[in-house]
């Protein structure tokens, strides 16, 4: 009887850690070091960063940042909380289709003086 149970527990347990992971996505974190041309670290800056998921070709959705980092030039975000910026397929983030192509990517500008001056940093 124990033995049953423990079994029924240990399945419902995995099948809602399953289920948790294909649940509604209200954000995701990124995080990266912010450096200038040289390549040194912005140490306890105010940055500014624009954040564009796309799609196989297309853009699915963009937001904007402003960010501060630290000691060591590290700056963390959680993509989907920033303030959205209208331009892509989706307007909302939460609302975007993820099973609706099979290759996400997320494009990465920043200006590093706090303005909207962006320049691509990666991809």
């Amino acid at each position: 009887m124990i033995r049953s149970l423990l079994l029924a527990f240990l399945l419902g347990a995995q099948g809602s850690y399953t289920l948790a992971q294909f649940g509604p996505y209200d954000s995701f974190n990124y995080q990266a070091v912010a450096r200038d041309a040289n390549g040194d670290p912005l140490v306890n800056q105010s940055i500014s960063l624009r954040l564009t998921i796309s799609y196989g070709i297309s853009f699915a959705y963009q937001e904007t940042y402003a960010a501060t980092t630290n000691e060591l030039g590290l700056f963390s975000v959680k993509v989907g909380q920033g303030t959205t910026t209208g331009f892509g397929f989706w307007t909302v983030f939460d609302e975007i289709s993820w099973g609706d192509a099979s290759f996400w990517g997320l494009i990465v500008e920043m200006d590093p003086t706090g303005g909207t001056n962006y320049q691509g940093i990666g991809s």
